[in-house]
């Protein structure tokens, strides 16, 4: 939207204002969250290089015939970045929108907003969740209410990553009304 305009004015409240980009409020003072597109990590020169990933099971998850389904990634760090991005990027090629989503909290400024491209019809969305198990459970509950990810004609997936499974089952429980199709992985040791 080039040379889009806008004014927002606040009387005794809070007010947020986003051209070309989503931004969602859960209220003040809590914290909001910022999707953006999933952007393959940097390559270094110097880096390891590293053994191919496995994230077979993943694309399995993901090809399952459901609406919404939910998968709750948990073990090492490294492990679990790497299956996200190998996955990922699987994803990208197979012409999923692979969207990230970061936690803002109520004293961060804003960042600048990234559009989530929706020019062509993606084959689905793939919505990634970084250290979930640090998110508190109503902030993952009003998440998952995005409308983008309860499309008729468009599955969503979400991928949930965390040090350990401890939050999976309450997140599971609060979520049951979408009657989404959730899993638990445990991501390999490297």
């Amino acid at each position: 939207m080039t040379g889009s305009r806008q004014i927002i004015t606040a009387s005794g409240g809070f007010a947020y204002g986003v051209i070309d980009g989503d931004l969602y409020t859960v209220g003040p003072p809590r914290n909001r969250y910022l999707l953006a597109p999933w952007r393959p990590p940097a390559f270094h020169p110097l880096a390891p290089s590293l053994p191919p990933v496995d994230y077979g099971d993943l694309t399995t998850w993901r090809n399952r015939p459901a609406n919404l389904a939910l998968r709750w990634l948990y073990g090492g760090r490294e492990a679990r970045s790497a299956m996200r991005n190998a996955f990922a990027a699987s994803c990208h090629v197979d012409r999923w929108q692979v969207v990230e989503v970061s936690r803002i909290g109520p004293g961060d400024p804003t960042p600048a907003v990234e559009p989530i491209p929706d020019d062509a019809v993606p084959a689905g969305i793939l919505l990634l969740v970084h250290e979930a198990g640090s998110w508190p459970l109503r902030e993952l509950t009003w998440l998952l209410s995005n409308a983008m990810f309860h499309q008729p004609h468009r599955p969503a997936r979400v991928l949930f990553e965390a040090d350990t499974l401890d939050a999976w089952p309450a997140l599971r429980a609060s979520l049951a009304h979408l009657q989404a199709r959730d899993s638990a992985q445990r991501a390999p040791s490297r």
